[in-house]
């Protein structure tokens, strides 16, 4: 039971704050993937799956993000490579990032004229 709480607590390590690269929430996931990778596959194994692994990279992101990624996980219904699901979300984040600093940029370069 011990090892579930400690899993849940991990869990919650996949998160990132509005200033930060979307990036950073992949690679908790991965990190947190990988401290669990060495546990066994038996009955009493406690491994994050990949799908509990993908809801939180979605309830961890900051809110700019937090709608575009949940609608991208929507439209994937049927796709079943997990991996293939995590370099989506990984390429609109780094869209809504990307478009979110060229608006700052530009904000920044009016107010500097």
């Amino acid at each position: 039971m011990l090892g579930h709480v400690q899993l849940d607590k991990d869990k919650l390590t996949i998160r990132m704050t509005a200033n930060e690269h979307p990036d950073v929430l992949f690679e908790h996931m991965f990190a947190v993937k990988r401290q669990y990778a060495h546990r066994g596959n038996g009955p009493n194994s406690v491994r994050p799956t990949m799908p509990q692994l993908i809801a939180c990279v979605v309830n961890g992101a900051s809110r700019d993000y937090t709608v575009a990624l949940t609608r991208e996980l929507l439209s994937l219904r049927g796709e079943t490579d997990e991996y293939d699901i995590v370099e989506k979300l990984k390429e609109v984040a780094n869209e809504i990032h990307t478009a979110l600093y060229k608006k700052k940029d530009a904000g920044s370069s009016t107010l500097m004229d």
